[in-house]
């Protein structure tokens, strides 16, 4: 009897199970051509639309761009602005968020909306339905890389419309963009060149190049150099590498080393542009050394999270086996984003644990400030990577406010910097769009009469108009101020506090383009002394 009623039971429970399957497949079936609905809403008479195209996940940027509009309200450093965020933040993800903006003494509004680019909605599909409405966009704000610049502007390019909105890339830093599919052929186009109606709020890579070569050659404490007497110093290194000790009899060389991924475009583009800038710099001081750059090219960036892949680490070997002997200091290259550049930086260590004194890891905006400041436990911990690392930022990112300025500002807005010993997210996000508002802003509305601009092309205009000029003639960001360099000096034995790790410093050109000097030090303690608000 029991058998039997187990049996029964046994035949029930597959019975069920097969027809949740069935009802699976035909679900799966019935859907097979569903996508998201995906509908551009419509502006009101008068009012213009900003489209912003971001992924789904992308609340952080689109918190740091509410964040720096009432920023800018609050502060009145546009006058008679306003930003409205009651639908910045809505309950359903469905939802398009909103946010309204524009100055009281004009007419017109400006309705900035966060379009969700999805695989089923892609940015070549929104730029069809946005172009189908009347109006379409006055402008786009886009760009979070260069490959997805690239694939927006011929979208747009393409588009069979009279008049096309603008463009305003924000991280799109390359200057050019591969020629083929598989980036297996030379350089292709510029990437401004592709949509004529693009304007590059970010420096390009050509533009952080130039910053940081001019950096790291006027900063004592990280340019490269030869050391001591160099026949001295072959006296002294000729006893275990002879190589090494000739090489020093050349003073006025210095092997430097730049690593470089081949399945990256952001990584060859910017690895030319410091190799260029840094080559050309160097044979141009009378009293600096020159630099002989042994370049590493690494077929892909896929490999494990702490460990090299093969390439990479034959590619260490070979740095090794030809970095100069101390007290010479030479530069590392790794313009690449924070895993490969771990990997690399932490195998080095691994193998020669005093590189570190003979050695300054350089990048560009590969690597945050975020992921040394706020993240460097899991992200980049400096116990087992003890090389002064320098890279590039796009603004400010400890633009902190002051207890006065958060006594202005609504709950929730205000950025306060943190104690000592206490970490947050860095301001670099909310500093950047703040500018590129403040300059639409200042294109955007008419004089005579105070009203909105209502085409694409007037704005474009105005932009190349502005004074004192913001963009060059192609459309890139004009360099000299706005640049910010960040250095992260791992702190040796017996430095300034026990408890500090490391300090990050943030410097800037002073006005106009001159000297660098440090706007920003900053202690980094270990984090069993510190606490994340």
């Amino acid at each position: 009897m029991q058998a039997g009623y187990t049996r029964h039971v046994v035949v029930a429970g597959l019975l069920l199970v097969a027809a949740a399957v069935c009802v699976g497949v035909a679900l799966a079936w019935w859907n097979r051509g569903y996508t998201p609905p995906a509908h551009p809403r419509p502006v009101p008479d008068g009012d213009q639309e900003i489209a912003w195209l971001h992924t789904p996940t992308a609340y952080e940027a689109w918190d740091h761009f509410v964040r720096a509009l009432k920023r800018i309200e609050r502060r009145g450093t546009i006058p008679h602005f306003f930003a409205d965020d009651a639908h910045a933040y809505p309950h359903r993800t469905t939802t398009v968020p909103e946010v309204v903006i524009g100055r009281s003494d004009r007419l017109g509004r400006l309705h900035v909306r966060w379009y969700k680019v999805t695989e089923a909605v892609p940015q070549s599909r929104w730029v069809e339905l946005l172009l189908q409405r009347s109006p379409a966009p006055l402008a786009i704000i886009a760009g979070w890389s260069s490959d997805r610049a690239a694939e927006l502007a011929e979208a747009l390019r393409d588009a069979p419309h009279p008049d096309k909105p603008v463009l305003l890339l924000t991280a799109a830093t390359a200057e050019q963009v591969a020629a083929d599919a598989a980036m297996t052929g030379p350089a292709g186009p510029t990437l401004l060149s592709l949509y004529d109606r693009t304007f590059r709020f970010c420096f390009s890579n050509r533009q952080m190049a130039e910053a940081l070569s001019d950096f790291l050659l006027s900063e004592p404490s990280l340019r490269p150099h030869a050391g001591a007497d160099p026949w001295l110093l072959a006296a002294g290194t000729a006893w275990c590498n002879p190589w090494a000790a000739a090489a020093t009899l050349l003073a006025s060389e210095i092997p430097a080393f730049a690593i470089d991924w081949q399945d990256d475009p952001f990584s060859l583009d910017l690895s030319l542009h410091l190799r260029r800038e840094l080559t050309r710099r160097c044979s141009a001081l009378a009293d600096g050394p020159r630099l002989v750059l042994i370049r590493s090219q690494i077929p892909f960036s896929t490999g494990p999270v702490h460990q090299p892949n093969a390439a990479e680490l034959d590619a260490i070997r070979h740095l090794l086996q030809h970095l100069p002997p101390p007290p010479q200091r030479t530069l590392l290259l790794v313009p690449t984003v924070t895993v490969p550049a771990r990997r690399v930086l932490q195998a080095l260590v691994q193998e020669e644990s005093e590189v570190g004194q003979r050695l300054v890891a350089v990048t560009g905006d590969g690597i945050s400030v975020n992921t040394l400041f706020r993240d460097r436990e899991v992200a980049w911990p400096i116990r087992t990577l003890p090389i002064p690392l320098v890279l590039f930022a796009h603004a400010d990112p400890f633009a902190w406010d002051e207890p006065e300025e958060r006594e202005r500002l609504p709950d929730g807005y205000a950025l306060a910097a943190p104690p000592p010993g206490r970490v947050c997210s860095t301001t670099e996000d909310v500093e950047h769009f703040r500018r590129l508002v403040e300059v639409l802003l200042a294109a955007a509305y008419r004089t005579e009469p105070p009203v909105l601009l209502d085409s694409p092309r007037e704005l474009g205009q105005a932009l190349q108009k502005l004074e004192p000029p913001f963009f060059d003639t192609s459309g890139n960001r004009r360099g000299g101020s706005g640049e910010h360099i960040v250095v992260l000096r791992p702190s040796p034995p017996g430095a300034e506090d026990p408890l500090a790790e490391a300090v990050l410093e943030v410097y800037t050109r002073r006005p106009p383009p001159g000297a660098w000097f440090c706007l920003h030090r900053r202690l980094l303690y270990r984090f069993y002394h510190e606490r994340t608000p």
